[in-house]
């Protein structure tokens, strides 16, 4: 499995749960949506009136043809328009949505494979999957060799590639980095050698650069496969973390600074220069020592440990305390810029939870018992106060008093399930019921403010 799709993956699936548990889309119409009744899932129109009843623990978005998968009883099944299912299996435990047009992985107790939009099934015989991008393109392992195919199950280049990695563009051509005997080089997507292999270790390209190891050291290289920033770092990730356009972009490295024996994690930018200084002994995906996003005036969360405890503050550039860190968890309300450039984040101090603007003034008039993370679609999180749930904004403003027993956020078409006396309605971004309270609630706290602790052997929901 490729570097980056091992990374995120568990982290995806969180997201995925997240989002298409408690989606109320249903097929092409907004304006319907699924809830759940009882045993059941149901598709109900705006004036509450059932359309469709099937029995499923919840039903995820219709893809490009409008066919659906349900999870009922421990298992993904998908579903035809004509609501039969149009898959043969019934072992599949988990499915990896990516794209809506493209097949997507499937993992059952009997293998491993795709499913394409129509059900139909292909790549049994590969022993690793990886998700196919928006090109139709995927890596798979055969024999411990990657190779390529596309959507249509075509070997696009044969399994001969010792390590994968996955396609990103970069001046209008698609490059992955690969390995083959004991070296680094990079691919087109046609399996064409673009930069020799040269390397003994290579990431993908990110905002136009690719970190490389040589010698033991990594630098950063251009499409031309010429060094922009030299070998001189202990390890490195991409220059994944942008703000608004390449050319702002940060990267993590591992450096030893003045002979340390410790070897340090810092951040740099696409000249080489120090955005922050190596002092951290852990990178953003292990250890969480600080959080590596950076806002267009080079502000950043991080860690003080004392003790068991982890509070948190903001530093700028220099390393300048900006926010003391004093709180017990900080995290970007909304790191998209703003037309009046708000840049927002969530604290928690002494169990209680508000909004403070980058420079740590407190815009919220008071604190809550609880605020979720912002919606994916639209300017709003959660927010309860003594047992009753509302919603605000990233100016800190309740547009939505705290009036419902529970609610979950926001979803693209402007809805949201809100929960009042044990039964599941929908509002709109005024708080108007456009479905009043009726259905079985499906909602849980811990998912909506994101408390629950995914290293617990317990559901999140009781």
């Amino acid at each position: 499995m490729p570097d980056f799709i091992r990374k995120h993956l568990s982290l995806f699936f969180i997201t995925i749960f997240c989002l298409f548990f408690s989606s109320s889309n249903a097929a092409e119409n907004p304006k319907m949506l699924w809830v759940k009744q009882g045993e059941d899932s149901v598709l109900v129109n705006g004036d509450g009136e059932v359309i469709k009843r099937i029995r499923a623990n919840f039903v995820l978005k219709p893809n490009s043809l409008g066919n659906y998968w349900i999870f009922k009883n421990g298992k993904y099944i998908l579903m035809g328009r004509n609501d039969k299912p149009l898959t043969k299996h019934d072992d599949v435990y988990q499915i990896v949505p990516w794209l809506d047009n493209m097949p997507i992985e499937a993992h059952s107790f009997s293998g491993n494979f795709y499913v394409n939009p129509d059900g139909s099934e292909f790549g049994r015989n590969y022993s690793e999957l990886s998700q196919f991008d928006k090109q139709g393109l995927a890596f798979v392992s055969q024999k411990g060799k990657w190779g390529i195919i596309n959507s249509k199950a075509k070997i696009i280049v044969k399994p001969i590639y010792d390590a994968s990695s996955y396609f990103t563009e970069v001046d209008g051509k698609y490059i992955a980095s690969v390995g083959l005997n004991k070296k680094y080089g990079f691919i087109d997507n046609n399996g064409n050698t673009i930069i020799d292999f040269k390397f003994e270790n290579a990431r993908s390209f990110a905002n136009g650069l690719a970190p490389v190891k040589v010698k033991d050291k990594w630098g950063f290289i251009n499409i031309k496969g010429e060094f922009v920033i030299p070998p001189q770092y202990d390890n490195a990730q991409e220059f994944g973390y942008e703000t608004f356009n390449k050319d702002n972009a940060f990267a993590m490295v591992k450096y030893n600074d003045n002979g340390q024996i410790i070897k340090k994690w810092g951040i740099i930018d696409k000249s080489g220069n120090w955005v922050l200084k190596p002092k951290y002994k852990s990178n953003a995906f292990n250890g969480l020592m600080y959080q590596p996003e950076i806002n267009p005036f080079g502000h950043r969360i991080i860690n003080a440990s004392s003790g068991d405890l982890q509070e948190k503050g903001i530093v700028d550039r220099d390393d300048k305390v900006i926010v003391p860190a004093v709180f017990q968890e900080l995290r970007l309300y909304d790191f998209q810029k703003h037309e009046d450039q708000i840049f927002t984040l969530e604290f928690k101090k002494n169990d209680k939870w508000g909004l403070m603007d980058i420079n740590g003034a407190i815009i919220t008039s008071k604190l809550y018992d609880g605020i979720s993370r912002k919606s994916y679609w639209h300017d709003s999180a959660v927010i309860k106060l003594d047992n009753k749930f509302g919603f605000i904004n990233s100016h800190g403003e309740e547009f939505i008093k705290p009036q419902f027993d529970l609610a979950d956020n926001f979803d693209e078409n402007g809805f949201a399930k809100v929960v009042v006396g044990g039964k599941l309605g929908i509002i709109d971004v005024k708080g108007n019921f456009i479905i009043k309270p009726q259905f079985d609630n499906d909602l849980c706290e811990a998912m909506v403010l994101d408390t629950y602790d995914y290293n617990s052997n317990e559901p999140p929901c009781p």
